[in-house]
């Protein structure tokens, strides 16, 4: 279990400059961090409120791709229109569905919104953000958050390496 979790929270590429977004993409997703700011990075592009979830796309309960178009994605295609972006749809979805692998860094998609927002901003776009995600269980009566399994991870973690 130990070497096995450690796998799974350690062993793959992120880029990510800080632990704790490891730790969030361990309760989230992968690279739920990195969505999550890409999603603001659209929402701040829009001036509208797009979901920081870390999710792209819409999945069903297999893990399919649903067929519906998330906000996300919707809020995409305003974007490309708003902007002159020249993005079709089907190029927009066929990157969105790299959103759990490293790759989607280098999709057209990624590449074009980061530039957008680096021009209109004159800024460094964020990389990663935790994700805004509400868990809900019945097996708790406390409001958990993937902001609060992060920061509780990142502080044991911290503390383990302060004893070093």
């Amino acid at each position: 279990g130990m070497y096995y979790g450690t796998l799974l929270l350690l062993g793959y590429d992120t880029g990510y400059d800080k632990k704790i977004y490891r730790f969030a993409d361990f309760n989230a997703g992968r690279y739920s961090s990195r969505n999550a700011a890409f999603q603001k990075v659209i929402s701040e592009l829009l001036k509208q409120p797009v979901a920081t979830d870390g999710d792209l796309l819409i999945y069903k309960a297999d893990g399919d791709v649903a067929l519906t178009m998330s906000g996300t994605e919707k809020a995409l295609a305003n974007l490309v229109q708003k902007y002159a972006l020249g993005l079709k749809e089907w190029e927009i979805r066929r990157d969105l569905l790299q959103e759990k692998h490293l790759y989607f860094n280098s999709t057209v998609t990624y590449k074009t919104v980061i530039a957008l927002y680096r021009k209109v901003k004159n800024a460094t776009p964020p990389y990663a953000m935790v994700p805004v995600i509400t868990l809900s269980s019945e097996k708790t009566s406390n409001i958990l958050t993937t902001q609060k399994f992060a920061n509780s991870v990142n502080n044991r973690y911290q503390r383990c390496l302060s004893q070093n």
